[in-house]
């Protein structure tokens, strides 16, 4: 037992922590349960998950329902009343022995037939409203005083009927209720349709305005096409028409293929690239870029007319920052920077275009650019 455990047993009986008690209820799940397989349990597992059931099943036995003012017992009994049609006497023990037959009811007889006793008393200071009807002491029934005490329980007879003023109370409560939930259904109906409203009013203010952004980029991408339709024929009209064709195949980028040691991989690649490639060729030159002396690879990328060969040989030592690091991720890393210090400043590109030898691009790679 640790002090964890002596918290809960003083939370759930002790007189000073009814507050706490209130807490411990309100966070009540439905879903708790005690592990029955466990042989052994903390003091505190069996009263957050065991003790507490019964107090919900206490609090649901002991307080009245707001509906009808009656606590299950109560509604217990009535429904026997009901379904029997009980309009003559009885003894007690005789109806609690149907009650308890026919409402699940599995608690103390003494219990109940001290509630059918109660559901009875007329007399003054019983404060209750009589849904059953007690006979009169005169015909060899009971006294309603005396049944406070409750000791002569099963000799008691009571003739059981239902009282005009249970009746009559369930009417007004329904109505008053009925006239409630008419108020809320409108309410929620009201509130509901205005948020539909409001949603589609919603969808409404946003395709309008995906509408807007999208009419606003068309229009500014037909500025961009008439600026230039401006501008070539201002250069058609001054330099003449060869001007013109010059410099629509100004350079874009740079396509470079970082070759393996397989000559096949980048023949495949290679061909891929010139299928779709030779009608912006001047837009687009393609290289191939080698850091290994490998010839089969050189004489492959050579036999193309359209490539530009790049080769780089480094064989020097590497010094790495760290102990156990590889050295082929700064031999890669420098071959890497090399080739595209040459794409950038010896050939004057600002933008390259790096692909692997075996890969193939698809057909729409060009336009894409």
């Amino acid at each position: 037992m640790d002090e964890q455990d002596g918290d809960a047993i003083d939370m759930a009986f002790s007189k000073k922590k009814i507050e706490a008690r209130k807490n411990w209820l309100g966070k009540f799940n439905s879903k708790t349960h005690l592990d029955q397989k466990e042989k052994l349990i903390k003091y505190s597992d069996f009263v957050n998950k065991e003790l507490i059931l019964f107090s919900m099943a206490d609090l649901q036995r002991s307080i009245p329902s707001m509906v009808d003012g009656l606590k299950p017992e109560r509604r217990k009994i009535l429904f026997c009343s009901f379904k029997q049609n009980f309009t003559n006497e009885a003894k007690v023990a005789q109806f609690f022995g149907y009650v308890s037959g026919h409402s699940a009811y599995h608690h103390g007889e003494q219990n109940l037939a001290g509630t059918i006793i109660g559901m009875a008393q007329d007399f003054v200071g019983s404060n209750n409203i009589n849904l059953l009807q007690p006979n009169e002491a005169s015909e060899g029934g009971f006294d309603p005083k005396e049944t406070m005490a409750r000791n002569v329980c099963e000799v008691q007879i009571l003739l059981f009927a239902v009282a005009a003023a249970f009746i009559y109370i369930q009417m007004r409560l329904f109505g008053t209720q009925s006239g409630y939930a008419d108020h809320l259904v409108a309410a929620v109906e009201s509130e509901s349709y205005c948020t539909s409203e409001v949603w589609l009013l919603i969808d409404q203010i946003s395709t309008q305005h995906k509408r807007i952004v999208s009419l606003e980029e068309k229009k500014k991408s037909q500025d961009q096409e008439c600026g230039q339709l401006r501008a070539l024929v201002h250069d058609l009209e001054r330099n003449g028409a060869q001007n013109v064709v010059d410099k629509l195949q100004v350079r874009v980028a740079a396509i470079v293929v970082m070759a393996c040691n397989c000559s096949d991989y980048l023949e495949r690649t290679i061909e891929s690239i010139l299928k779709y490639q030779r009608s912006v060729a001047l837009k687009f030159p393609l290289f191939v870029s080698r850091d290994g002396p490998n010839e089969n690879v050189k004489h492959k990328a050579l036999s193309y007319n359209q490539i530009t060969y790049m080769q780089h040989l480094d064989f020097g030592i590497v010094q790495t920052e760290r102990l156990g690091e590889l050295i082929a991720y700064y031999k890669i890393a420098s071959y890497y920077k090399w080739a595209l210090d040459g794409l950038f400043y010896k050939h004057n590109f600002t933008r390259v275009i790096i692909l692997e030898d075996d890969m193939e691009i698809s057909p729409d790679f060009f336009r894409l650019l």
